[in-house]
């Protein structure tokens, strides 16, 4: 059960605001929608270094084999083991 005097709600209204003016900057505004079209790029290329890295370690049938293993990634990964290794506060 969550009781709003419990809510930081700083993080909150942050993370609403930072949403809202990502989308006008990449929904409403040219210049906004290339540049992140520019970075998703830039990110898919990347990605398939990883692949071909994969390959290079497990063979082209690691990646049909285990497409889970392999392509189904978390967004935020590379995040993780820090979180996971930092202490609790």
């Amino acid at each position: 059960m969550c009781v709003s005097e419990q809510v930081r709600w700083r993080p909150v209204l942050w993370g609403l605001g930072l949403q809202f003016v990502l989308g006008v900057l990449i929904l409403r505004w040219k210049p906004g929608y290339l540049f992140f079209r520019y970075l998703g790029e830039k990110v898919r290329v990347f990605l398939e270094f990883a692949d071909e890295g994969s390959k290079f370690v497990f063979g082209e049938t690691g990646l049909v084999d285990h497409p889970m293993a392999f392509k189904v990634r978390s967004p935020h990964a590379p995040v993780h083991p820090p979180v996971i290794m930092r202490p609790f506060q």
